[in-house]
């Protein structure tokens, strides 16, 4: 999944209205997307919570029901690059997910 550190989202913004040359899209997020697995178990450690219970499938379908919504922002990827920022010279500070939630957590 696709994710960006507050502080880099910030950073990025003022980075483009300071760039008045640059127009059109462009993805806020770090280069390196992570995946559930690892966000989750980087979250848990940030927080120090020792155990974390896996959702089945079924489960999230059930719950996507009762929500009106789909399951498949959670089961299925679309991960996002941001070429466009890198071209043009943005540096991110966070790109590893668990520097990134320490960080935050620790606030």
């Amino acid at each position: 999944m696709s994710w960006i550190h507050e502080k880099d989202f910030v950073n990025a913004v003022e980075f483009l209205i300071d760039n008045e040359h640059l127009d059109g899209n462009f993805n806020l997020c770090v280069p390196k997307p992570t995946d559930n697995g690892t966000l989750m178990t980087s979250l848990r450690k940030a927080l120090n919570v020792k155990i974390g219970i896996s959702h089945p499938q079924w489960l999230l379908k059930i719950g996507a029901r009762l929500l009106g919504t789909e399951t498949e922002l959670v089961l299925k990827s679309r991960n996002v690059v941001p070429k466009r920022l890198l071209e043009n010279g943005f540096v991110f500070k966070y790109t590893d997910i668990a520097t990134a939630l320490n960080n935050l957590v620790k606030k």
